[in-house]
């Protein structure tokens, strides 16, 4: 192969200098110039320190160039070995502030288990969701703020704990099961979520009773009793936190009809037979002292501690059982969103229609009923006329539900996609009747049109 290399690659090889330029021979003769021309008036001397300038560039070039290979940019064969590169830095843009409420990178999403959610990213909610998030729907993701997602679909809109979200339709990672009442083993702390970085709960006692409703991996969401706050958000413990029921262990249950409430004192203190109470002393001689609802304090016979405050007292069947659900019957009865019925089983229905038809609620009562294709239901114009034609039998209904809450007791029973609730006389177990309830194309309890006959 012919060895010659053109005479370009010589110069190239020489660099792009022949001789040094800027040597201190050079610069004192550039002094002297500048020096001997400072008469010649004040623009020839800026010229000259231009000059001065030009050569310390062309010297810093210089300097440059001899820290590196000129020849690397014409490629390996013509470049030979040369100094090691330069460590390369990435460039990036600064990305921008997290804001209190920006929207994440996936605009759609679905929920691993079912969801509250809520008007607004509380960590504490007071009042019941704007409806419950359900896995396999697909929601848009609007924005986020701290912990919370605000997602939307079918035209109603909330905020759910981020940790719900995931990206895969089938996934039910969250498993809500039919509820079965535990014992707090130790005092804990519980999350909105499982695993929450920074629990943002409040303690829970050992020997409360706790409800558990939903299940996930070690965790468990869990239903309390309350006594002086209502919310009605998710409550997440560990289950290594709980323990089984044991009502020897139990410090919380009811009230036993008859017994007295007494101050430290000795005074009757008035309580209802059956109320919510929570033991927060033992004595020497063997009585308990107990707080209630509202900041109620008094002593009672340790014999007049029924445990489990989760037993449904004999007519409290008709009642809501606790503040948090009286707490989502005001919130259904304010915008009738028939989400928040999807978490209810029929007994609960029936509630509503019963607060609602004794409150003469005639717009509720109508929300709760079936309105599939299919079935009988007569306008909300003609419902609501029919009615106030009929003074004489509202107040008989009204006087009808009186007395058989009074007297009778409740049973539901369900069957694939209905229901009945049963009303049995305590005395007369003969006199019965029965209250139909029918599972909706959405899976929601409803109330069917003439319930009782």
């Amino acid at each position: 192969m012919n060895d010659t290399r053109p005479e370009w690659y010589e110069r190239m090889k020489r660099g792009p200098m022949r001789e040094r330029t800027f040597t201190e021979e050079k610069m004192g003769e550039i002094v002297r110039q500048a020096e001997g021309d400072a008469a010649g008036g004040k623009d020839r001397f800026i010229r000259w320190y231009m000059v001065i300038g030009g050569a310390m560039v062309v010297a810093l070039m210089v300097m440059i160039l001899s820290q590196s290979n000129p020849l690397r940019w014409l490629g390996p064969e013509l470049a030979g070995p040369g100094p090691s590169p330069m460590p390369t830095i990435e460039s990036f843009m600064p990305s921008e502030a997290p804001t209190e409420s920006s929207v994440p990178q996936s605009n759609i999403g679905y929920v691993k288990g079912e969801a509250g959610a809520f008007t607004s990213p509380e960590y504490m909610p007071m009042t019941g969701p704007a409806f419950v998030a359900i896995p396999g729907i697909q929601y848009d993701v609007i924005e986020q703020s701290g912990e919370f997602v605000k997602i939307a679909a079918n035209g109603r809109e909330g905020w759910v704990y981020k940790w719900y979200l995931t990206a895969d339709r089938d996934e039910r990672s969250v498993i809500s099961v039919d509820p079965y009442t535990m014992l707090i083993k130790t005092p804990v702390t519980f999350g909105m979520y499982p695993d929450e970085a920074e629990l943002s709960g409040y303690e829970l006692e050992a020997g409360k009773a706790a409800r558990v409703t939903k299940e996930y991996e070690e965790w468990v969401s869990i239903e309390i009793i309350t006594y002086d706050q209502s919310y009605v958000g998710d409550r997440w413990v560990r289950k290594t936190a709980l323990e089984p029921w044991n009502s020897s262990k139990a410090k919380e249950g009811r009230l036993r009809p008859g017994g007295i409430v007494r101050s430290e004192h000795g005074e009757v203190n008035p309580l209802e037979g059956y109320s919510h109470i929570f033991i927060r002393e033992q004595l020497e001689d063997g009585r308990y002292g107990i707080g209630a609802p509202g900041g109620f304090t008094g002593y009672i016979r340790a014999e007049d501690f029924m445990p489990n405050p989760f037993l449904p007292a004999p007519w409290e069947t008709w009642s809501f059982i606790s503040q948090d659900e009286e707490d989502r019957y005001r919130e259904y009865a304010k915008n009738r969103d028939e989400e928040q019925l999807r978490a209810l089983v029929p007994l609960e229905v029936f509630k509503y229609y019963v607060k609602a038809s004794e409150a003469e609620d005639f717009e509720t009562v109508y929300g709760l009923f079936m309105k599939d294709d299919g079935y009988e239901l007569p306008s909300y114009e003609s419902y609501l006329g029919d009615l106030s034609k009929d003074e004489e039998g509202r107040n008989r209904s009204k006087q009808q539900w009186a007395a058989w809450r009074e007297h009778d007791q409740l049973y539901e029973e369900i069957n694939g996609d209905q229901a009945v609730i049963h009303m049995t006389h305590r005395e007369e177990e003969k006199d019965t009747r029965g209250f139909q309830l029918v599972k909706n194309r959405d899976g929601i309890w409803k109330v069917a049109w003439m319930p009782m006959q």
